[in-house]
């Protein structure tokens, strides 16, 4: 079998070379692959801050480094955020939207703003419908902002 292709629950850092890392990120796939899907996404100019940080610093000079092998019983998103908050306390200048606060998953109101910007109007995978139409009522809304903070809540009193 292809190395490349093999699974690993891993934690991984973006770098160039002197091991400060610019993005710590968490995949169930292989960490070479999702290196590559990020340097792809980076070249074709994609507006994530971290394809931002990587063509800043020059996508070539990128290097990832396994941080730490997620065993099965450890929840992945929990280990990558406490990862994300021991970098940032060593002062690593880290392009990270998600669980800069310590939680899992959670996503700052800049970067919702941001996302939600971008996306708004868009077609949902729901043959191609938006808002209402495609089932995002009010009370749905509601429901889905709700069941995150829970998720949240829960993650952090874990």
């Amino acid at each position: 079998m292809n190395s490349n292709m093999e699974r690993e629950r891993v934690i991984y850092g973006l770098h160039v070379g002197d091991f400060s890392f610019g993005y710590i990120g968490s995949t169930e796939v292989n960490a070479r692959t999702r290196w590559w899907e990020h340097r792809s996404r980076a070249r074709k100019g994609h507006g994530a801050p971290v394809y931002a940080w990587m063509r800043k610093v020059g996508v070539d000079r990128v290097q990832y480094s396994i941080i730490h092998v997620v065993r099965a019983h450890e929840d992945i998103l929990s280990v990558e955020a406490d990862v994300i908050a021991r970098h940032l306390a060593a002062g690593h200048p880290l392009a990270n939207e998600k669980a800069l606060d310590g939680i899992a998953d959670s996503m700052s109101a800049a970067s919702r703003a941001r996302i939600g910007i971008k996306a708004a109007g868009k077609p949902t995978w729901i043959k191609g419908l938006t808002g209402e139409a495609a089932g995002w009522t009010p009370e749905r809304r509601a429901q889905q902002a709700s069941s995150i903070r829970a998720r949240n809540a829960a993650k952090l009193a874990a």
